[in-house]
């Protein structure tokens, strides 16, 4: 089923509920298996996202402290880009989240467009969390990602080889499409499966809420750790 754009793919999204989990493999082989039955074969992208902060990292910061009220901005990037018309372009995105509600402004922006989109209005609101300072490319984070969507109000994501990089600005910024294989060895890996489960209010499968509620689980708080050394420790790759 194609994601509704009201849903997931709009210019700023409806406000909607997410419940992450970080799942040992076991488990998350279980959860394939019950999404593939309930609603058929999960759509399957390669996914870049590279995350801005500001002097300080002052949002990472925020992640690490309180991973239930944060605010991010990152670009996304898809091999292969399912809904593009064979030009390359990223998914510009805002994200507000708190207690579990999220909202996210986005615009999809060509490559060789991403510096120019970056000083939107919507982007210059940043300043109340980073300053006046310079909006920086602080990390990179590369992931397979498998969508699961049998209904127009819920979908489930399982994100998988999950890994974290330092990452050049000069690269974030080129007019050339940033493939996982142009960013060399990670600083670090995520072992576990992520899995978020993405929903309107009153809208999830019970068998899907049975799983719980938002655990905090932030690729981004979780980059910074590895690459930056903001938060606690990460597991070192190896």
């Amino acid at each position: 089923m194609a994601v509704p754009v009201a849903f997931a793919e709009g210019r700023i999204t409806k406000l909607r509920r997410e419940a992450k989990l970080a799942l040992a493999p076991a488990e998350a082989a279980a959860l394939r298996a019950r999404l593939a039955a309930a609603v058929g074969d999960p759509a399957v992208s390669r996914i870049v996202s590279v995350y801005f902060d500001g002097l300080g990292w002052p949002l990472a910061a925020r992640a690490a402290a309180a991973p239930h009220d944060t605010v991010k901005l990152r670009f996304k990037e898809y091999f292969p880009d399912r809904g593009g018309s064979g030009s390359d372009r990223v998914v510009l995105e805002l994200k507000r989240e708190a207690h579990g509600v999220t909202r996210k402004e986005r615009v999809w922006v060509p490559r060789q467009g991403l510096e120019t989109a970056l000083r939107d209005p919507g982007v210059a609101a940043l300043r109340a969390w980073i300053g006046d300072g310079p909006l920086l490319p602080a990390v990179a984070v590369s992931y397979e990602r498998e969508v699961y969507q049998g209904e127009e109000t819920w979908r489930v994501t399982v994100d998988s080889g999950v890994e974290f990089f330092r990452i050049d600005p000069r690269l974030a910024l080129s007019t050339e499409p940033l493939r996982r294989e142009l960013l060399g060895e990670p600083a670090g890996r995520e072992e576990r499966t992520i899995v978020e489960l993405k929903h309107l209010e009153t809208h999830l499968p019970s068998w899907l809420a049975a799983y719980g509620g938002a655990r905090g689980y932030s690729k981004f708080a979780q980059a910074m750790r590895c690459v930056h050394g903001v938060g606690e420790e990460c597991a070192a790759v190896g």
